[in-house]
This record gives C-alpha cells, structure tokens and sequence, in this order.
C-alpha cells in the first residue's frame, strides 16, 4: 500500500508531463511495486520453509479430499459478509441470467484453473504449513492481496470494494485449507465458486467490459 500510494504521488507531483500522463506513470510504477512485493513475501515465505518441504506438502495438499464443513461453512460465512456490502456499494449487481449454459460453463472451467487451482498453490499450499502459523498466514494473505494490484490484473482491480472483497476470500480460502487438514482442493472450491459467480451471474464480466465497477446511485436510477 506505502508503494502504491508514494509512488503515484510522486509521479503526479513532481515532473512536468500533464497531469493525466504523470498519474498513469505513477500508477504503472505503485503496479511494478506491487509485482515486487507479493513475488518477493511469497519467494520469502517458500525460503524459509525449504522447497523440498512444500514439495511434499503440494503432492499431500492435492491427494487430500476437502470435507463438506471445510468448504461450506467458509462459502456461507463469505456470502453472509460480502453480499449485502457488494450489493449496497455497487460492487455486486442483481443476479442475471443473461448468459447461456454454454458461456457459464466454459467460464466455470476457466476460472477453475485459474484462479482457482492456480492461486490455491500458490499462496495455500505454496505458502502455507499445516498447522498454519499466525504470522505466516498474515504475511501470505498480505502477499494475496497486494498481488490483485500488479501488473498481471486489469486496473479496476485496484478498485477498494475489490480489494475488500479479494481481502474476505483470501481469508475464506485460508480458513478452508487450514479446517481441511491442508486440502488444496477445499481451498479451491472456496476460491473458484464466488469468483465464477460473480463473472458470471453477479455483474463481473460487465464491469471488466466497461472497465469500472457500478455505484448505489446508478444502480437505483437504473
């Protein structure tokens, strides 16, 4: 967040491009930071714990089942919390089903993968030993959130009700591996249903098309 917010203040401030030109350089600059911060929290993280030890936690975490408690009480208690907050900020549109069987299921697929799987391995089982210790868990929910802001993520993602939003998975996901024993899978589950959700019945494919999240306002006169 310090690099983040330094380094679009500066670029804004002090050079004499005009002012649109100077913030995009200092937001592409607080992104680079970004990239920096959440590769280097996780190659920290996986140092110190030996890359031999998280190869033999990825081959436990991915032949491990998840459990129904594991999996379900981390979705019910995210969908408690961050619906109505995504509802009433914008962030979140009234269901619709606009989208054909089709379209919803190549999307459940894609965002299986990634980032479902892909994340889960990363900043789960990558980062995380069973059992999961206080610090260890914050510096990777850390990592988690910040890498929402790099280079790799469209710009809205930068957006706060996002980054909320990222922040209560992160730690759902976190909860379900820890519940499960370390099952990557039940980490996954968590991640991938809200996400595909959200892309496909809640409004997230339409605010990456038009590039920004909606607001109560113009969802009321809407």
């Amino acid at each position: 967040v310090y690099f983040y917010t330094h380094c679009s203040a500066t670029l804004c401030m002090h050079t004499q491009e005009p002012l649109s030109s100077r913030c995009n350089k200092g937001m592409s600059c607080a992104r680079g930071a970004a990239t920096a911060a959440w590769m280097g929290s996780c190659v920290c993280l996986v140092a110190l714990q030996g890359p031999s030890e998280v190869l033999e936690r990825t081959m436990y975490a991915t032949s491990l089942p998840p459990t129904l408690v594991s999996t379900m009480v981390p979705l019910a208690a995210l969908a408690a919390a961050m619906l109505p907050f995504g509802l009433s900020s914008g962030f979140l549109q009234w269901p619709t089903l606009n989208k054909g069987a089709a379209r919803l299921l190549g999307l459940g697929i894609t965002t299986l993968v990634a980032p479902g799987i892909l994340e889960e391995a990363i900043f789960r089982v990558a980062l995380l030993s069973i059992p999961v210790a206080p610090a260890e868990a914050m510096l990777a929910w850390l990592a988690f959130v910040v890498y929402h802001l790099d280079t790799i993520h469209p710009p809205l993602h930068s957006d706060p009700r996002f980054l909320a939003t990222a922040g209560a998975l992160g730690m759902a996901c976190t909860v379900a591996y820890y519940t499960s024993g370390g099952s990557m899978w039940a980490a996954v589950l968590v991640h991938w249903f809200p996400v595909w959700a959200w892309l496909g019945l809640l409004g997230g494919l339409e605010a990456h098309e038009r590039g920004h999240f909606g607001s109560r306002a113009q969802d009321t006169s809407a």
